[in-house]
């Protein structure tokens, strides 16, 4: 455990109710919060991507033994 952990363990035992309101706030800021917009792409159900559209990695030779 780190720094931080064992000083919200500290502050939990002197202080329960504010950690956990204050760790409730910022985890619901970081799971909820908007995230940035992704950058606009062409996509790919009306105009197919040129790459990225080949099967590799080796693991259909494997299932088939080969």
């Amino acid at each position: 455990m780190g720094a931080a952990g064992k000083r919200a363990v500290f502050m939990h035992g002197i202080a329960p109710g504010r950690i956990e309101r204050q760790a409730g706030h910022s985890n619901f800021k970081a799971v909820f919060e908007d995230p940035p917009a992704a950058p606009q792409t062409r996509g790919s159900v009306s105009h197919p991507m040129e790459s990225g559209t080949d099967v590799r990695g080796g693991w259909r030779n494997r299932s088939q033994g080969t």
